[in-house]
């Protein structure tokens, strides 16, 4: 690889997107039109009413599907799933995307307990407006704002599609579709309105981004012997095998 007067290979300096991959362009589209979907109702609706005429749309398929669907955006599970995409690609992919899983969850609890404390979710803010279905079984904490798993669910988009570096189309649309999906099913399972899960896909994809833009690169330049450590690798391994039961353990889904 060309070095560059700094010994930085020029590979290191390039902007993540400036060569894109057909999977990237399609996530972009399809993630950006998800997003302008959910901004574009937060406008017309306001933030309390866009919840109600979202989630009142109801039906069997959904009732069924949407608890597994939220399960997805649980931290042990996005970090399982993106275990196995991402093994392959190295150890160092591994530890970014772990230190952007960890660094999105406890920022997300810091806003959730901090600055937007008083900010309730739906059945607690509208219990007296409309019926809200929620799952019987789950407990729920008041904080609303930001939704955790949206944030969850675009650190782990935005990090498989940037750090998967996968080359055809259908790759990225179903990364997009899953995280916006994760999204989605926050609102029909009543556990948030649709300005948490905007603000949670904004907050997570951007840390993410600036991640793996800064640390990234340099982490792969200052340990590159970790990229190929087997014990690192069975660490990993172990973790997200453990991290999976726990999550099927603690919050195994159901349907209502």
């Amino acid at each position: 690889m060309q070095e560059t007067p700094g010994n930085l290979p020029i590979g290191l300096m390039t902007p993540i997107f400036n060569k894109s991959t057909p999977a990237n362009l399609s996530f972009l589209i399809c993630w950006g039109f998800g997003l302008l979907i959910l901004s574009v109702t937060l406008l017309f609706w306001g933030y309390k009413e866009s919840f109600i005429q979202i989630h009142s749309q109801r039906n069997l398929i959904f009732n069924l599907c949407m608890p597994w669907i939220t399960f997805l955006g649980n931290g042990g599970v996005a970090g399982t799933i993106g275990w196995i995409f991402l093994r392959k690609k190295g150890n160092n992919t591994i530890i970014t995307f772990v230190i952007i899983l960890i660094v999105t969850g406890f920022a997300v609890q810091g806003l959730k307990r901090g600055p937007f404390l008083d900010w309730n979710r739906p059945p607690f803010e509208l219990q007296d407006t409309i019926p809200i279905y929620t799952l019987p079984q789950k407990k729920l904490m008041r904080h609303s704002f930001p939704s955790g798993h949206a944030t969850t669910a675009a650190a782990w988009a935005i990090t498989l599609i940037l750090l998967g570096k996968y080359r055809k189309r259908w790759v990225g649309i179903a990364i997009a579709c899953v995280g916006l999906a994760i999204g989605y099913s926050r609102i029909y399972l009543g556990v948030h309105f649709p300005g948490d899960v905007l603000a949670g896909f904004i907050f997570g994809g951007g840390i993410a981004w600036v991640f793996i833009h800064f640390l990234h690169p340099k982490w792969e330049r200052w340990f590159p012997k970790l990229n190929t450590s087997k014990i690192l690798k069975w660490t990993f391994t172990i973790l997200a095998m453990v991290s999976l039961a726990y999550e099927l353990y603690q919050d195994y889904p159901t349907a209502y």
